[in-house]
């Protein structure tokens, strides 16, 4: 069950998200706390918290465009669509991180 829950707010904390034009990147430690106080809000233990934070927060600052990252920082939790060029990586980042820190997707 705990698997299950880690899951669906792992879904949930780092959304797909509207773009517009690219821009400069923010800190991966900013990407980081933000990914990290997210999923701990959204009912993730702090261990998972960290680790999936530890394992995405690299990856998509490395993948992902500036402003996709920027708006993961103001808003873990929003609900908006990927830019086009970001849905592959963030889908492929978010199902590696999960299965890394739960062993499973």
């Amino acid at each position: 069950m705990r698997i299950k829950k880690f899951a669906a707010v792992a879904m949930m904390a780092v959304p797909a998200l509207v773009l517009s034009a690219c821009g400069g990147k923010p800190a991966e430690g900013d990407l980081h706390k933000a990914i990290e106080s997210a999923l701990v809000d959204a009912g993730a233990s702090e261990d998972q918290a960290a680790a999936y934070a530890d394992c995405a927060a690299p990856k998509m600052h490395e993948e992902l465009s500036g402003d996709t990252l920027e708006k993961i920082i103001e808003n873990p939790m929003g609900n908006k669509m990927v830019d086009q060029d970001d849905v592959a990586p963030y889908n492929d980042i978010d199902q590696a991180c999960q299965e890394e820190v739960l062993g499973t997707a």
